[in-house]
C-alpha cells in the first residue's frame, strides 16, 4: 500500500500536466512572466516535463527502493 500511495500522486500530476500543457502554456503567455522563465509559453515543456514526472518518478522510486534493499540486505 506504501508503494501506490508513493506513486500514485506523481503520476496523476505528471498525467495532468499532459492533458492541460496548452492552457498551462496560454496561463503563463497571458500573464506575461514568460520573460522570466523562457519556455513557458510552450506547451511542449509542459508535456515533457509531465512525462518526466509520470514515467521518470516511478523508475527512480523503485530504483531507489532495490538499492536501500540491497544495502540493507
Amino acid at each position: 500500500m506504501d508503494f501506490i500511495s508513493n506513486i500514485f500522486g506523481p503520476v496523476v500530476i505528471g498525467i495532468l500536466m499532459m492533458l492541460f500543457s496548452k492552457k498551462l502554456a496560454n496561463f503563463f503567455e497571458s500573464t506575461g512572466s514568460t520573460s522570466l522563465i523562457r519556455g513557458l509559453d510552450n506547451p511542449w515543456t509542459f508535456k515533457t516535463v509531465g512525462f518526466v514526472i509520470a514515467v521518470g518518478y516511478p523508475i527512480y522510486y523503485l530504483v531507489s527502493l532495490a538499492v536501500l534493499k540491497s544495502l540493507a540486505a
